[in-house]
């Protein structure tokens, strides 16, 4: 999973916006299954919805928001 195409601190706010923006179905998979066992994931990718692009990324915000509601 490519965290961050711009930086090497994988697992940043930044990172995860990046990868809900841009990233892969891998990557989204990845990331899912992540939010599942970790609740500090699920946490930091909360934080990160509110920088994602609705330009590049149209609903990803809310599909992600919907679903970290049902992980708990």
């Amino acid at each position: 999973m490519d965290f961050d195409r711009s930086s090497t601190k994988p697992g940043t706010t930044a990172a995860y916006a990046n990868i809900l923006s841009r990233g892969s179905t891998e990557d989204l998979q990845t990331l899912y299954a992540r939010c599942k066992q970790l609740p500090e994931v699920r946490r930091a990718v909360e934080l990160a919805l509110p920088l994602v692009d609705p330009e590049v990324a149209p609903g990803m915000a809310s599909l992600w928001q919907d679903t970290l509601r049902r992980l708990g």
